[in-house]
């Protein structure tokens, strides 16, 4: 478990957002179409919530080619760390 210092300091620098039910059947739906953890479709979903552009990863499963192109179709990319000069 997180101090409550680490905690303070973790809600200056990142954006909490409420999870709607839309995020979650969203979520949901990469799931079970690109056999995905919940964890990793939820943060993919994040993304367009927020307008974000890309997800930067080095997730191995998620950057596969057989995750990483068809994710395009939903308009989510992903980069690669790994491949960052």
């Amino acid at each position: 478990m997180l101090p409550a210092r680490d905690l303070r300091a973790l809600g200056r620098i990142i954006l909490f957002n409420p999870v709607t039910s839309e995020i979650a059947n969203d979520a949901l739906n990469l799931t079970y179409e690109f056999n995905l953890h919940v964890a990793d479709a939820f943060h993919l979903v994040a993304r367009t919530n927020l307008g974000r552009e890309a997800v930067l990863t080095d997730d191995e499963h998620m950057v596969e080619k057989s995750i990483k192109k068809p994710l395009e179709k939903h308009a989510i990319k992903l980069v690669d760390l790994k491949e960052i000069p």
